[in-house]
């Protein structure tokens, strides 16, 4: 028998997994098909239902405020990771070369 706390754990994970493939498929689709692409674009890219996506992210404003969260936390971690360098020239290259990495995706 599966204790009730390990079910409601393993459905907080299932709920961030469906999430984060939603936001990633989003991502890929506005990327190459603009901010207009459509709700069912989005729903065949992420393998999941419409009401996944509302369910997790009830409008598109809210869908783009994901994305660019995922976005911002990319690059506060690349900046942050430069000035760990002991080298500053190399912490400055780190930076100056990872960031457009970081924005392209």
């Amino acid at each position: 028998m599966v204790a009730v706390g390990a079910t409601t754990e393993h459905q907080r994970r299932d709920a961030r997994r469906k999430r984060a493939l939603v936001v990633a498929a989003a991502r890929a689709a506005f990327a190459e098909q603009g901010i207009d692409v459509s709700v069912d674009e989005i729903v065949e890219r992420a393998g999941a239902g419409t009401g996944t996506i509302y369910r997790h992210l009830p409008h598109r404003v809210a869908l783009v405020d994901a994305i660019f969260e995922e976005r911002t936390a990319e690059l506060v971690e690349v900046v942050e990771r430069a000035p760990a360098c002991e080298d500053t020239a190399r912490g400055l290259r780190l930076l100056l070369l990872a960031s457009p990495r970081e924005l392209r995706a």
